[in-house]
């Protein structure tokens, strides 16, 4: 506004402008937590948002809308809206979210942002004066399918992280306006869960499969697990929240016929993919074990060569692993069922071997032992404790009379302790005769040129 003196001269003094300016909001102040976007049928797509801020926010006039393939933008609330800090409230496609979702405690918005695409789409959160203040864009492949949400793992990380996201591990397929299904699932280490047994050739009658074992001390969460190969055949270990007790196996079947075969009808553990099978390679290929949260948990880089040699045929019966807690990609760790079932899915190895002298320099167990593929002390675990740190380990087999028959480490870089197993074989995989035989073990230092050798024996027993 402008003022004049009497004489109508400017008087610049009595000169001001006035205007009023609303600040809009920070970006991520509300954030997509959870998405439904390929619901069951009559159930509506809804977005679940949360207030990740420490103030309490009005979302008055704040816009939702959809991306593809034309957005359609409408408001969330028309009112005076506060959602408080960490709330979390929900926009929902139409009132038929409270036929699914009775009884709410939580704040249901209703709006038409346009159509979530069940292969890719994205979701844009706009405030009063359209402002972006979060966007999602998703694949399929992030999770999320018919009937389970898409939920965010974290809040802290990017909105637009494929790996910031997974299918819901809850038994309702969503969690809206809960804690999030992932949230208590931790990232778990490596080795907790193992690749234990391998059917990748079974008979016409039954199921490809892979056993699982659960090796930490503690209850290991499975839901949303990976079972993958190399050539990108991944299955899920299961699709929910499920729980492996320490020394409890899971199993993953192809179909239904392994049911019959190993009665299985009332093991728990398990999880039927319904395929005709899980695209196992009989030669061997890689193959891993994820969790929900994409870590890989174990890998095997398994051979149709890890098998006995002296079972004339192998079709029909699994690569069992010998010990679990050694090396799981060790070809001496691992061999054919000998189980008259061809497997032993949900069971104890067969072929399962252990020594539990860990104390002495070198100790085998059992000893003796007796490789007639009877599924019976077939295998022999030699355990070496050495005065170094580190060494170049070799350990080889005499008979009684000298004669070197079996070489089972050759300058292997080893740590102080290691462990080998003797499955009873010559270097040619000739089974070797009953009798007593000379383990010579070998370690060289080579920083400080100390060579040390260790010698025991061994008794290889035969039925008469």
């Amino acid at each position: 506004m402008l003022s004049k003196d009497n004489n109508n001269n400017l008087n610049n003094l009595n000169n001001y402008f006035e205007k009023s300016i609303e600040p809009g909001f920070a970006e991520n102040i509300i954030k997509i937590n959870e998405v439904m976007y390929n619901p069951a049928d009559g159930n509506p797509e809804w977005v679940e948002l949360v207030n990740t801020s420490s103030d309490s926010i009005n979302i008055k006039n704040w816009f939702i809308s959809d991306v593809l393939s034309t957005p359609t933008k409408n408001f969330i609330t028309s009112d005076e809206v506060f959602i408080v800090p960490n709330e979390i409230f929900i926009v929902a496609k139409d009132t038929s979210f409270n036929s699914t979702h009775p009884n709410a405690n939580y704040k249901v918005f209703y709006t038409n942002f346009g159509s979530l695409g069940n292969t890719s789409d994205g979701i844009v959160i706009y405030d009063f004066r359209n402002g972006i203040i979060d966007s999602l864009f998703y694949e399929s492949n992030w999770g999320g399918k018919k009937g389970y949400s898409l939920e965010r793992i974290s809040l802290t990380e990017q909105t637009n992280d494929s790996s910031n996201w997974v299918t819901s591990l809850d038994v309702n397929g969503s969690t809206p306006g809960l804690q999030n299904s992932i949230y208590n699932v931790p990232s778990y280490d490596r080795s907790v869960l193992i690749i234990n047994e391998i059917m990748y050739d079974p008979e016409t009658n039954n199921s490809e499969y892979v056993e699982f074992y659960n090796l930490s001390s503690e209850p290991v969460n499975v839901g949303g697990w990976k079972f993958e190969d190399e050539n990108g055949n991944t299955n899920k270990l299961i699709e929910t929240s499920f729980v492996i007790q320490p020394n409890e196996y899971f199993i993953l079947l192809s179909d239904s016929s392994a049911l019959i075969n190993y009665n299985l009808f009332e093991y728990q553990n398990k999880n039927i993919v319904g395929a005709t099978s899980l695209g196992l390679v009989n030669t061997g290929e890689l193959i891993l074990l994820k969790d929900v949260r994409g870590n890989v948990i174990d890998s095997v880089f398994y051979s149709d060569k890890w098998n006995n040699r002296n079972i004339a045929s192998t079709k029909g019966k699994s690569l069992e692993r010998i010990n679990p807690n050694l090396n799981g990609n060790d070809p001496l760790n691992w061999s054919t069922s000998v189980n008259s079932l061809g497997g032993t899915p949900g069971n104890q190895n067969s072929i399962f071997a252990e020594n539990l002298n860990q104390s002495a320099n070198i100790s085998v167990s059992p000893n003796p032992f007796s490789p007639d593929n009877d599924g019976f002390e077939d295998f022999a675990v030699i355990n070496y404790n050495l005065s170094q740190a580190t060494a170049q380990v070799r350990i080889k087999i005499f008979d009684s009379k000298g004669r070197l028959v079996r070489t089972l480490l050759n300058n292997q870089a080893s740590g102080s302790s290691g462990s080998v197993i003797f499955d009873g074989l010559d270097d040619e995989t000739h089974a070797l005769r009953m009798g007593i035989y000379i383990i010579f073990l070998e370690a060289l230092n080579d920083n400080s040129g100390i060579v040390e050798t260790i010698k025991s024996t061994v008794v290889v027993a035969r039925r008469l």
